[in-house]
């Protein structure tokens, strides 16, 4: 991925031509177009100045060295796109995906003219900084993501791990939440824990840096729930909010209000009442 950021960094002017609407809709489908001829007839395999470099993952206080060479005969036979997918490929895909199934983007299949092994690709494209990503129920945080920043001037790519893009901004649901991604977040995770020399190329990984991001995915009723505390509590409303927060603020106002209403032995009741009703 590291690899293919760079390649595609070199192609910025040609991402750049690429239309992101159709029917005045936006749309990834001709980036995914792009992407799929680009990794399927041009980019299958790692470059060969790539395979004299040690990858070194550096997590926690453990580090692990992996000599490119390993990768020398390991190519992209093909890259499928959503409608390209057999059953028996979705059905590969459910039942190793640590998440709620969803079609990927793109989909690469790997191999070394033996085994074949499937790794999924989530796209992103932005025209400024943070959107809306998947269902949080959909999420595998460690899925690759091809991040690409698009205006009317330039086009920027990142390539990282799914969340290292969460800015731990989850919206108010109009369904399943959807946290926020960046690409700022991604871009600045790279810059600070991703570097290369003439012969290595070092990821630094550490746990506490991720573990709020992961509690927001595995805990969000709980996240939300601190997050609309957060709004009431708030002393000085800003000026442009969400018609929700108002919402809130009068929900509040109406419960105090039949709260404080109620007897000692009502108010008990009540509170055990709620704790019943939320499921696990």
């Amino acid at each position: 991925m590291f690899e293919l950021e760079r390649e595609l960094k070199e192609k910025s002017k040609k991402i750049k031509t690429i239309s992101f609407h159709s029917d005045e809709a936006n749309t990834d489908r001709y980036l995914k177009e792009y992407l799929k001829d680009l990794i399927e007839n041009h980019f299958n395999r790692l470059p060969l100045d790539c395979l004299e470099k040690n990858l070194i993952i550096k997590r926690d206080e453990n580090e692990a060295k992996i000599s490119c060479k390993v990768f020398e005969n390991i190519y992209v036979k093909h890259v499928y796109l959503q409608e390209e997918l057999t059953e028996k490929i979705k059905d590969h895909i459910n039942k190793t995906k640590p998440a709620v199934y969803t079609n990927p983007d793109l989909l690469l299949e790997l191999t070394d003219g033996i085994s074949v092994a499937y790794f999924s690709i989530e796209l992103k494209s932005t025209k400024n900084d943070s959107i809306p990503g998947s269902s949080i129920q959909q999420i595998n945080p460690n899925e690759w993501v091809i991040f690409v920043k698009h205006t009317k001037n330039e086009v920027e790519v990142v390539t990282g791990k799914y969340i290292n893009s969460i800015n731990k901004k989850l919206r108010f649901p109009d369904r399943s939440p959807r946290p926020q991604v960046s690409f700022k977040e991604m871009k600045n995770w790279n810059i600070e824990n991703r570097f290369e020399s003439p012969n290595k190329l070092i990821y630094i990984i550490n746990s506490n840096d991720s573990e709020t991001k992961q509690l927001l995915l595995e805990d969000w009723l709980n996240h939300l729930a601190n997050q609309w505390l957060g709004i009431v509590f708030n002393k000085k409303a800003k000026k442009k909010e969400p018609w929700f927060n108002n919402c809130l603020r009068m929900f509040t106002l109406k419960l105090l209000s039949r709260y404080e209403g109620l007897t000692a032995s009502e108010k008990k009741n009540f509170q055990e009442h709620i704790k019943a009703q939320i499921k696990d």
